[in-house]
């Protein structure tokens, strides 16, 4: 098998602004990133400026190079994951995820640029309920000869990961709110500043 599993934003933007503010993110944490953290198959990345993403990579074997990489991202009651495969991949197709015996539910490529093609995949209690209670995903795309190609994704520790990045998410939340907010809060209850 040419494959191999390895462990290791905002909806309402674009995904461009997600892969812009990944990519961002990504850079600031290079001097700023906790140690990532490992739920199963699953791997939580934090930075201590802004963001973080529950992700899985599946690499080929013989290079170790990522052939997909798909990141869960959590902003307030908003998930997004964006499924990001290498260029060349047959576009027209899109992508299908299936989750353990469910049907086939298909996404489309938003855009591609010099790190890839990317999906955005908004992920609703259903799906995530899904996800929570399943063993596997496949992923399947289509290479540039038009013949499917079939990822395994594993679930397993995907619950406590995303239940993870979900509290990592209001604690930045909470950090973030500006202080005007406060003041006007504490106004509100008659105290003064």
């Amino acid at each position: 098998m040419w494959i191999s599993l390895r462990k290791p934003l905002v909806v309402g933007f674009s995904i461009a602004s997600a892969i812009t503010a990944a990519a961002w993110s990504q850079a600031l944490s290079a001097q700023t990133a906790a140690a990532p953290a490992t739920y199963g198959d699953w791997q939580l990345d934090c930075d201590q400026a802004s963001s973080c993403r529950l992700s899985q990579s599946i690499l080929i074997t013989d290079t170790q190079e990522p052939i997909l990489v798909l990141r869960i991202y959590h902003s307030g009651g908003d998930d997004l994951a964006i499924a990001s495969l290498p260029l060349g991949v047959f576009l027209p197709a899109g992508i299908g995820l299936m989750i353990d015996d469910q049907p086939e539910q298909r996404f489309v490529y938003e855009t591609c640029n010099q790190s890839g093609c990317h999906v955005g995949i908004p992920l609703d209690a259903a799906m995530l309920t899904s996800l929570r209670a399943g063993q596997t995903a496949l992923l399947r795309v289509f290479d540039g000869g038009q013949q499917p190609v079939d990822l395994p994704l594993s679930l397993q520790g995907f619950s406590q990961g995303y239940d993870a990045l979900r509290g990592r998410a209001a604690q930045v939340m909470q950090f973030q709110r500006p202080p005007s907010a406060d003041r006007q809060s504490d106004q509100k209850k008659g105290s003064l500043l």
